[in-house]
């Protein structure tokens, strides 16, 4: 088996076996990396490439957008917005070759990203029973853990 088949069997048995905080926190570092991709691309004038990576960012906001769940909490629906403007962005900015606005969307969805890193990140810590530190304000205060 070759170091390309490897790796793409590791990938396929990762997806497969994570659940689904983590599944969502993989294709949001996906699409941060597409993102980042197409706009580096774009900068450069490679249409193609800027095309196929914003095209695989389109996808995943497509995928995240059909598997919110509206009823859930009252921000899925400001969510699925959020996902309707980048997915609108990254359309317009591919046609343009406009490296600009493909940055702006990664930095929305690094945001993102990061918010849910840090939410799986809780959850982790919950699973294992590790009390999350205490906060305390400090001498200024600001928030601290204690």
């Amino acid at each position: 088996m070759t170091a390309t088949a490897r790796r793409a069997q590791f990938l396929r048995e990762s997806v497969l076996s994570a659940s689904p905080e983590r599944l969502v926190t993989m294709m949001y570092d996906r699409l941060t990396l597409d993102l980042e991709r197409a706009a580096t691309a774009a900068t450069e004038g490679d249409r193609g490439a800027t095309s196929l990576h914003a095209g695989h960012a389109q996808d995943i906001l497509a995928e995240l957008m059909s598997s919110l769940d509206l009823s859930f909490w009252d921000g899925a629906k400001n969510l699925f917005g959020l996902y309707t403007y980048l997915l609108t962005e990254t359309m317009a900015a591919t046609v343009e070759l406009d490296a600009a606005r493909l940055a702006a969307c990664r930095a929305h969805v690094a945001e993102l990203r990061d918010a849910w890193h840090g939410a799986l990140h809780e959850v982790d810590v919950e699973a294992r029973g590790i009390p999350a530190p205490a906060r305390t304000v400090g001498p200024r205060g600001d928030l601290g853990i204690a």
